[in-house]
């Protein structure tokens, strides 16, 4: 009878182990996230009396990622022992955003001592990052006023953002908030799938107030991710606040006895001659000038320069003109 109970208690013992089974557990070095998939680690632990056949060549080849978003494979050699095994993830950054909740490991049944057949491992979450598509903005120096018309500004797309064909965008793909009346696009460098130059030009159209807000809308139709018009961040344009002055220079020493025979130039200083080359004696005025002293002729040179021939016919003087000078229409 004592021999009849033994028997029983080595079968019961020994059922049990078959309900149990074989376990893999599947741990990793540190919480899975989208954005360092790339750099991770996973154990597995064999239970229940598994083990490997031969752990001397197992390879990645043994193992199959289920579950795991697309673009994650393993790499490099896996580290063994007879029941447990380390393996590295690869991840090419294909953009992911819903959470992996039944990520894990399938071992091929061919590497195992138990098992008949493929045995998978219990499950772990592979957390996704939900980007935010941005865009930086970045002059080439800084914008004001006087120089407006030579700036480039740089856009860089962020968070997963890109152009959809970069060789084929065109001006009207962005367009200017906040910046100076009379900035536009007037071009672009070759850009990038993530980057491009803007040329800017300027038609000198005056302000006198900083222009803090100044941004750039990108068109959604240009764009992989965004389905409205993304914003740039925003820059200042700062703006330069002219005193218009003139110069008046003699081409020599102006005497009673030379004057019929003098040249004087104006020379602008933050203002513009309208139209120089279509002026006339009409558009100056001699002030405190000998008298019989006229405008013979009127010599535009530049938008900022002009040349009067000065006439003198007048009677003898015998006093300084020390405040002789010149009225501009």
């Amino acid at each position: 009878m004592r021999r009849f109970y033994t028997i029983l208690a080595i079968l019961v013992f020994t059922s049990l182990g078959l309900v149990y089974g074989q376990t893999a557990t599947l741990v990793p070095d540190s919480a899975l996230t989208e954005q360092r998939l790339d750099v991770r680690l996973l154990s597995i632990k064999l239970g229940g009396g598994e083990s490997f056949i031969n752990t001397t060549f197992l390879g990645v080849e043994d193992f199959n990622l289920a579950g795991f978003p697309v673009g994650t494979t393993f790499s490099g050699t896996p580290y063994t022992s007879s029941d447990s095994v380390v393996l590295s993830l690869d991840y090419d950054g294909t953009d992911f955003d819903t959470d992996s909740l039944n990520a894990h490991i399938v071992i091929m049944d061919s590497v195992l001592t138990v098992s008949s057949s493929d045995l998978p491992t219990d499950s772990v979450t592979v957390y996704s990052y939900i980007e935010i598509p941005f865009s930086r903005l970045t002059p080439d120096s800084v914008l004001t006023e006087q120089r407006l018309d030579q700036r480039s500004i740089k856009i860089k797309l962020g968070g997963d953002e890109t152009f959809i064909s970069p060789g084929t965008l065109a001006a009207d793909d962005f367009t200017l908030v906040g910046f100076p009346a009379g900035t536009t696009v007037n071009g672009s460098l070759p850009g990038s799938s993530d980057s491009i130059v803007l040329l800017l030009a300027f038609n000198g159209t005056d302000f006198d107030s900083d222009s803090l807000n100044a941004h750039v809308l990108i068109s959604a139709s240009v764009l992989t991710v965004s389905s409205s018009d993304l914003s740039t961040d925003s820059l200042a344009v700062l703006s330069y606040l002219e005193i218009p002055s003139a110069s008046l220079v003699s081409d020599s020493v102006l005497t009673e006895s030379r004057l019929d025979a003098r040249s004087v130039t104006i020379t602008l200083d933050d203002e513009l001659f309208k139209d120089y080359g279509s002026l006339v004696a009409g558009n100056f005025v001699l002030i405190n000038a000998p008298t019989v002293t006229n405008i013979e002729n009127v010599t535009g040179n530049s938008p900022t320069e002009v040349v009067i021939d000065l006439a003198f016919s007048g009677p003898d003087f015998d006093t300084d003109y020390e405040d002789f000078a010149v009225d501009i229409d």
